[in-house]
């Protein structure tokens, strides 16, 4: 029996091991990356926030489709959107620094409120527009009004 013979069975079964968990390398490292991706939460930085609000008439009725202007009182930008069915709207991802929000929709006055928006702040701003009133200084009647019969004989009748 040779001495050397054990040596070389470990040598062998050593390489034989270490190839075949090379072989299997890759796929490990993708279990490790999956695992650790999902471990650990997203920690990108966010430097920006959201206005949302619900815009409705003088009564507390929404008012959908009307306009919602955001501008950012410090650059001068603005983010134009429209109110939804039930009167609600929403700017996301804005910059932090002032604002002013402006709602409009035809027959109402615009109603504004500025807000300072802060990092990851979600603002609420809720407005209310009034009814525009309507001015009865340039009606004009065209059409002349029907004559009416004063006269007994023309309304006559037997009442029972």
């Amino acid at each position: 029996m040779n001495p050397q013979s054990p040596f070389r069975f470990m040598s062998s079964s050593l390489s034989a091991l270490l190839s075949h968990a090379l072989r299997r390398l890759p796929i490990l490292l993708f279990f490790v990356f999956l695992a650790s991706s999902l471990a650990v939460p997203a920690s990108h930085a966010q430097t920006s926030g959201s206005i949302t609000g619900i815009i409705t008439d003088a009564s507390g009725a929404v008012v959908p489709n009307a306009a919602v202007n955001v501008k950012n009182s410090e650059t001068g930008a603005t983010r134009t959107t429209t109110t939804n069915g039930v009167g609600q709207y929403f700017v996301l991802d804005l910059p932090v620094g002032e604002y002013r929000v402006t709602a409009s929709h035809p027959n109402f006055h615009d109603a504004a409120w500025p807000v300072k928006l802060l990092l990851n702040q979600e603002a609420r701003v809720d407005l209310r527009l009034e009814v525009a009133s309507a001015s009865l200084d340039n009606i004009n009647v065209v059409a002349d009004a029907p004559i009416v019969s004063t006269s007994t004989t023309d309304i006559s009748g037997l009442v029972g």
